[in-house]
């Protein structure tokens, strides 16, 4: 099967170096890169650049704005149809390294048992008010939601779904909200819980400046799902 991986940067120059340097170590089937600068200002707009020049399967679309998380994956993911047709997406983080064995992992979920959307990240819900209050390590747990860093998807159902809603502003939200219409039109979500991808994340999950979106996306998400429960989803027997 085909693969392209979305990758968005914006002023992480170290960190999208060790990225991609881990992607190119670690991963054996063809694959086809598709890099959306949001105009950095720390030098990862010319390393990109210069790398694009170098590899024969990383493309580029360089932004003259940050559209975020939200919109820049979606247009990671329009940019990388026009140019390469595939049958899976992964959506990575430019913080994010994978490890050995990392795709074969995913293929196997998605071909061998099925997975229709699968992450390497996971997380509970709240029942009462959909809070994302808790990321799920224990593999047994039952989740409720797939992160969007490290999210795989079938192409065709990715654009069922309507790729990620753009009602919600920025960041966050956007990979429940996905989940969650996955889940309630049938198709089958996992977790790939076998630690082959490290999050180089630093710093509160919830970044203090961009506290704003997560009020007013959380409000968004509250009343588009209102009438519905969060997902139980079991992910091994």
């Amino acid at each position: 099967m085909q693969l392209n991986i979305i990758i968005l940067t914006y002023n992480c120059l170290n960190k999208i170096k060790e990225c991609l340097n881990s992607i190119y170590e670690h991963t054996k089937q063809e694959f086809n890169i598709f890099i959306v600068e949001n105009n950095s200002q720390d030098g990862t707009r010319e390393y990109v650049q210069k790398i694009t020049e170098e590899k024969n399967n990383i493309y580029l679309s360089l932004q003259k704005e940050n559209l975020g998380i939200i919109k820049g994956r979606n247009r990671g993911y329009d940019f990388s149809t026009e140019i390469k047709k595939s049958d899976l997406t992964i959506f990575l983080d430019a913080d994010q390294i994978v490890l050995s064995g990392w795709l074969e992992s995913y293929l196997k979920l998605i071909i061998d048992e099925h997975y229709d959307l699968v992450g390497c990240e996971s997380w509970k819900m709240r029942e009462k008010d959909f809070l994302p209050y808790k990321k799920i390590t224990d593999k047994k747990e039952k989740i409720s939601y797939l992160g969007g860093g490290g999210m795989m998807i079938k192409n065709e159902i990715f654009e069922k779904l309507g790729k990620f809603d753009e009602a919600y502003d920025f960041i966050y939200f956007e990979d429940s909200s996905l989940c969650f219409k996955a889940y309630y039109q049938g198709y089958k979500i996992g977790w790939n819980y076998n630690n082959i991808i490290h999050h180089n994340h630093t710093g509160p999950l919830l970044n203090p400046k961009n506290k704003k979106y997560f009020l007013k996306n959380w409000k968004t998400f509250q009343l588009k799902w209102k009438n519905y429960k969060v997902p139980i989803i079991k992910t091994i027997s």
